[in-house]
């Protein structure tokens, strides 16, 4: 929160928790163009499924880390330079970081 600017606005959409992939960048494509960044809380296998479809460069190491498992409470930040939401396609985006949880223990 402290890296945010304004009070983010919050959506809960149950249909997003286990949408399949597609569901999840059709929603991505619907979203207001004042939207500047979104955050998508989800579900495998349509997460993870959504973040290889989007993504097509960068990170490629993380990428195929991702492929091979992208697991419970990982965070895949991706950007874009479409112009409107409903342009996102495939590889429209770029792995700009994965985190995971488990390379954090101690």
């Amino acid at each position: 929160m402290p890296g945010l600017t304004g009070k983010p606005g919050i959506r809960y959409e149950d249909g997003l928790y286990h949408a399949a992939a597609k569901d999840i960048i059709a929603r991505i494509r619907r979203l207001p163009e004042k939207t500047d960044s979104v955050m998508i809380v989800g579900h495998n296998p349509g997460l993870q499924e959504a973040v290889l479809e989007l993504a097509s460069a960068g990170a490629p190491k993380r990428l195929r880390q991702i492929a091979e498992k992208f697991p419970t409470l990982a965070l895949a930040e991706l950007s874009t330079d479409v112009e409107h939401w409903r342009d996102l396609r495939h590889g429209a985006a770029q792995l700009v970081d994965l985190t995971i949880p488990a390379e954090f223990e101690d």
